[in-house]
């Protein structure tokens, strides 16, 4: 994910399986992603933490 003030804001991965389980129609919302990092200026809009 990236801001234009802060260049990466954060890094992170997703699960495959959510992916294929979507298709083309992401009719659900975006994909879940797990936040490994996050840039320290920048807050989470979803309330949760770094995992690790």
């Amino acid at each position: 994910m990236g801001d234009a003030a802060l260049g990466i804001v954060e890094r992170g991965r997703r699960d495959v399986r959510d992916l294929v389980g979507r298709q083309s129609w992401p009719s659900n919302g975006p994909v879940p992603l797990r936040v490994t990092w996050r840039h320290p200026a920048h807050r989470a809009t979803d309330g949760k933490e770094v995992v690790a």
